[in-house]
């Protein structure tokens, strides 16, 4: 049977040059959509950032040094396996 989860993935591409990517997995959409926004939080307050857009689950902030976050909550049917 098929188990639904919900990944929010988090791309950092620093003025740097660096890139950093992030995955977390939860099995509901409010858990996702709560850290989502609490990332979101943490990146204004923290960082200086602003919401450069957002549509709906996927938002693209930008700090004052140039770095971007990118985030996505995602959807993906994983099969469950047992075993015997």
């Amino acid at each position: 049977m098929d188990k639904i989860v919900y990944i929010l993935k988090e791309i950092n591409l620093l003025d740097s040059g660096e890139k950093d990517f992030f995955v977390d997995v939860y099995a509901n959409a409010e858990d996702a959509a709560n850290d989502l926004e609490d990332q979101i939080q943490e990146r204004l307050q923290e960082y200086n950032a602003r919401i450069e857009w957002r549509y709906g689950d996927n938002v693209k902030l930008i700090d004052d040094g140039g770095n971007m976050y990118l985030f996505e909550i995602e959807l993906k049917a994983i099969k469950e396996t047992r075993d015997n």
